[in-house]
């Protein structure tokens, strides 16, 4: 009997140290954070279109990656304004082209000859001053303006549409008449070598004012002030790329 007893001791005091024993791992497995599982790469199914990677960034052109002496520029003049009479429209032209050349220049791009441009053109067959027959858009989308600069080895070509021009009257007990020109164009800008637009329809306005002659307040001859304004259009939009090239004399070419 006490060997009976004996044994049933044993027993109970193994089952006490299981148990124990058990409560301490489960006590362990509470506290020890679960690892995720290792991601298992995936294979599409058959058929199913692929993933495509990841979009890369569009390359940016800096915009000073022209060496400007070994960059020539041809410049083209439109002029789309209304009611404006013919010699009129002649200085507006003289005055986008001059302020184009000269805000080139300045930054020591050379310049294309114009008659060089012209006999281009009209070998092209084409003329800038009909518009209908050559609007500027068309020029930009059809290549037309590669097409020119490469004719004339131009490596950038600038394309200044002249849309609009307008004038204010204004009298005053003091000073008499005075008057406001305004004028908005629109510009293209092309390497001709790489087939590439670096301005495409850049828009801008200026305003030019101060007293104006009798005969221009009378309307009988050409606002000063609205040829005026085009080369403060220009100046602007040209500005944008412009920007980065330093200015040098012209006369001395340094």
């Amino acid at each position: 009997m006490s060997t009976m007893k004996t044994r049933k001791r044993t027993y109970a005091s193994l089952g006490g140290v299981v148990l124990a024993a058990l409560a301490l791992s489960s006590t362990l497995r509470a506290q020890t954070p679960m690892q995720p599982a290792p991601a298992q790469p995936t294979t599409p199914a058959p058929g199913a279109p692929a993933t495509p990677p990841p979009a890369q960034p569009i390359p940016i052109i800096p915009a000073d990656k022209y060496n400007p002496a070994a960059t020539p520029v041809a410049l083209l003049v439109i002029n789309q304004t209304k009611g404006d009479w013919a010699d009129v429209k002649v200085r507006q032209n003289d005055k986008g082209k001059q302020e184009m050349a000269m805000r080139f220049r300045e930054r020591g791009f050379p310049l294309v000859d114009d008659a060089l441009v012209t006999k281009s053109l009209t070998a092209m067959n084409i003329n800038l001053q009909d518009v209908s027959h050559q609007p500027p858009d068309a020029l930009f989308k059809s290549g037309t303006l590669y097409q020119i600069g490469q004719a004339v080895n131009a490596r950038l070509v600038a394309l200044l549409v002249i849309t609009d021009t307008r004038e204010g009257k204004h009298f005053n007990l003091l000073s008499g008449f005075s008057k406001e020109g305004g004028a908005t164009v629109k510009l293209w800008l092309v390497d001709a070598a790489e087939g590439q637009p670096l301005l495409k329809e850049v828009t801008k306005s200026s305003k030019s004012s101060g007293s104006s002659g009798l005969i221009e307040m009378m309307g009988t001859g050409g606002s000063s002030l609205s040829i005026r304004a085009i080369g403060g259009a220009t100046s602007t939009a040209l500005s944008q790329f412009l920007k980065p090239y330093k200015t040098i004399n012209i006369d001395s070419g340094h």
